[in-house]
């Protein structure tokens, strides 16, 4: 006698991996990145900003151990979310801080 199958089914199967490629594709802005003080956020979003300007891998963490460090002392974070700067306004903030 056969037994019946106690899993998910493939339709399931297949919304799960849909549900999970959408989250994916999410990608919180800067204000709600900043607001929700996700550090290891904040850290990647630092590195993506940093990695199109900076070629050596070395120099891309040192640049954003540095702006990381330089967003807390400076209150950069407090401005950036009080002054409600829109993605692009803080990647130019940012980007600035490099150069």
């Amino acid at each position: 006698m056969l037994e019946q199958a106690t899993g998910p089914t493939l339709l399931q199967n297949a919304e799960s991996v849909n549900a999970m490629s959408e989250a994916l594709k999410y990608r919180p802005g800067w204000q709600e990145v900043l607001i929700n003080q996700d550090a290891q956020l904040i850290w990647q979003r630092l590195y993506q900003l940093i990695e199109t300007q900076v070629s050596d891998e070395t120099t891309r963490v040192m640049k954003t151990q540095e702006l990381f460090l330089q967003l807390l002392a400076e209150r950069r974070i407090d401005r950036y979310i009080e002054e409600e700067l829109s993605d692009r306004e803080i990647e130019d903030d940012l980007i600035s801080q490099l150069l």
